[in-house]
């Protein structure tokens, strides 16, 4: 709080902040791409239309 008063910052400047390592709900979500990348582009949904 203090160094948000000495920096005259609000609180929406605090999500502005592009962090350098992802969060968790990043890390589950490039997982979740990369299933179903492999899925949708190798696996048996591309032989549906077959």
């Amino acid at each position: 709080m203090k160094l948000f008063k000495q920096n005259n910052w609000i609180w929406g400047d605090i999500s502005q902040v592009i962090h350098p390592y992802p969060n968790h709900a990043a890390a589950v979500q490039r997982t979740a791409d990369l299933y179903w990348q492999d899925t949708l582009f190798s696996g048996w949904v591309p032989k549906l239309p077959k």
